[in-house]
């Protein structure tokens, strides 16, 4: 288990807070896990009135559920909850992209270079340190969303990074599983060779076929049913 004490700036339940939605969505605490007080406190350092106070905003954002008697638990997944995240998450990133490629100008597009620089950097294969694999997840983030960041929408934003922590869980299921692998090197290039040619169309499809092949690859993976292309 990895052991992260609360501390320096900022408030108890924020860094709570931080702390228990990274280890949510990277899957250190897998979905449908117990989150135990006494194991929380070990685990951040911090005590419980502040941990239950992180995990009400975190079940507020759908990540936790609350049930009756039981306490705490990571939100399972499930596979109408990847369709649902996966196409609401396509719908929203074609959305924004479409608006920053208006928007957005050249030093969005230098920051996209930049990120996808950044992102080819790292390797996302399990087999790898725990440190590279985790600033992959950090890095991919911030690649896509530098993506939508074009956008003037501050409440689209909103809603892409609401979306995101959903979606990244799944990523970092996807990234565990090696039966299907994926050049998603040339896929981030295609998408930024597509935004610098100016080419909207081209892009914004190139966006949406990425994100549906994660989609794809898990419920053929987890759930054994339709791909999200023909559900």
């Amino acid at each position: 288990m990895l052991v992260r004490k609360v501390g320096g700036e900022g408030s108890l339940t924020a860094q709570a807070y931080d702390f228990l939605r990274e280890d949510i969505v990277t899957c250190r605490l897998k979905p449908d896990e117990r989150l135990r007080l006494e194991e929380l406190r070990e685990r951040y350092g911090v005590g419980s009135g502040s941990l239950r106070e992180a995990l009400m905003r975190l079940e507020a954002e759908g990540l936790v559920l609350l049930e009756p008697n039981k306490g705490f638990r990571v939100l399972p997944i499930s596979r109408e909850h990847l369709l649902d995240v996966m196409r609401a998450r396509a719908e929203m990133d074609a959305l924004c992209l479409k608006w920053s490629l208006q928007d957005g100008g050249v030093e969005w597009e230098s920051a996209l270079v930049g990120a996808l620089h950044r992102l080819k950097r790292f390797s996302k294969k399990s087999s790898t340190s725990q440190a590279s694999h985790d600033d992959w997840h950090t890095a991919h983030h911030a690649f896509h969303f530098a993506l939508i960041s074009g956008c003037n929408s501050a409440i689209f934003r909103s809603f892409h990074s609401a979306l995101s922590d959903h979606v990244e869980r799944y990523v970092a299921i996807s990234v565990s599983i090696d039966d299907f692998p994926r050049d998603d090197i040339s896929e981030h290039e295609e998408i930024v060779g597509a935004i610098l040619d100016h080419d909207s169309e081209a892009a914004v499809g190139l966006l949406r076929a990425h994100l549906m092949k994660t989609s794809d690859k898990l419920v053929a993976t987890l759930f054994g049913g339709q791909s999200v292309a023909a559900a």
